[in-house]
Order: C-alpha cells, then sequence, then structure tokens
C-alpha cells in the first residue's frame, strides 16, 4: 500500500497510476464483501485515501491533486480493473472536487479547508428546493448518491420554482452528509459497491 504524498508536493501521473496498481490487491481481496454488503469496505476506503485518490482534482492550497483528465481517467481506470464500483466512487468524488472547484473561495474553503480528503458523493437527479435567508432549503429524496456511505458531503441537484410559471431554476449544492438521512435501498444487479 502506498502513502498519501506530502502536503505541498504534486504526485506525477506515473506516481499515481503505480498507487492505483499498488491499490489493486485491496480491491480484489474485499471485492466479494463489497458485492455482498453493496458498500465499500472501510479497508477500501482508508486505502484509496491513503493513495491519495480523494484529493484528485482538488486545489493544491488545501492538499489536493488538480490532476487533468487524462491522469484521472488512468488512475480510475487501474482501479476498474479489479472494481468497477471502488473506481466509480472515486470518478465521482473527483468530478465533485471539479465542479466545487468552480465555486468561491469560501466554498473551497468551508468543504476542502478542514479536509483535504473531503469525500463528495453525488447525484444526478433533481429535488425541489426554496429560497431561504442565506442559501436553499432542500427537502426531499434522491434516488441514489454514488460513495454516500463513506462522503462527508453529497452534491445535489436541485430546483426552485415560483409562481411566475416561468422554467424553474436549476442548482448544484453541497450538503454535509451529516445533515441527510441515508436509506438503505441500493441493490442494483451491478456496482452494488458505490453504496
Amino acid at each position: 500500500m502506498t502513502t498519501t504524498t506530502e502536503r505541498n508536493s504534486q504526485p506525477t501521473r506515473t506516481q499515481l497510476v503505480d498507487s492505483a496498481i499498488s491499490v489493486q490487491d485491496v480491491l480484489r481481496k474485499r471485492l466479494a464483501d463489497t458485492d455482498i454488503h453493496r458498500i465499500q469496505t472501510d479497508e477500501v476506503i482508508d486505502a484509496l485515501a491513503d493513495a491519495g485518490f480523494f484529493r484528485l482534482s482538488k486545489p493544491r492550497r488545501f492538499g489536493g491533486y488538480p490532476a487533468d483528465v487524462r491522469t484521472v481517467l488512468q488512475v480510475t481506470e487501474t482501479l476498474a480493473e479489479p472494481d468497477g464500483s471502488a473506481t466509480w466512487v472515486v470518478g465521482i468524488a473527483s468530478a465533485g472536487a471539479w465542479a466545487t472547484n468552480r465555486g468561491s473561495d469560501q466554498l473551497q474553503e468551508e468543504i476542502f479547508g478542514a479536509d483535504p480528503d473531503a469525500r463528495i458523493a453525488g447525484s444526478g437527479m433533481s429535488c425541489p428546493a426554496r429560497h431561504e435567508q442565506g442559501g436553499l432549503r432542500l427537502n426531499g429524496r434522491w434516488g441514489y448518491a454514488s460513495g454516500s456511505p463513506h462522503a462527508t458531503w453529497a452534491a445535489l441537484a436541485a430546483t426552485v420554482t415560483d409562481d411566475s410559471g416561468q422554467p424553474p431554476d436549476a442548482y448544484f449544492c453541497l450538503v454535509p452528509t451529516a445533515q441527510l438521512r441515508l436509506e438503505d435501498t441500493w441493490r442494483t444487479v451491478g456496482m452494488r459497491g458505490t453504496g
């Protein structure tokens, strides 16, 4: 198993892919558990975090690895060889980090400042929301949010409608997973370990 690269250094594409290769044995070893329990094991999540994969696409100033798309694809392709669910969790977290980087400095500080390994689960399903002082209030259910059992944040889509009859405004929202209730409903045939 590899260890996370020092905070101020940036691993190369080759180092990240080599780290993905070194994690493959853990993924293979835990694949049956992952499939049976429909969630990545703590051992797998720890191995992915130790290898730095939850830092992909995050700003360097927060200890992240702002890797290019080719690097992220090579890492996730390598992880997918033994476990497609593990690579999906890493890929979704990376995409969530990339999208968060397009937000304000305040948002990035809130998400990544205290935890450079913050994991972002994602769902493309939209839910209704309403404006409240200081932001939006989301209330509803999302059918899935890949990676949610081990995530610290959830990237959720929301729509706000008003009485004008105009098309709703769409929002990309980040919510601490501590403010969400996870329902154990993920009983799919494939990719069970995405949670």
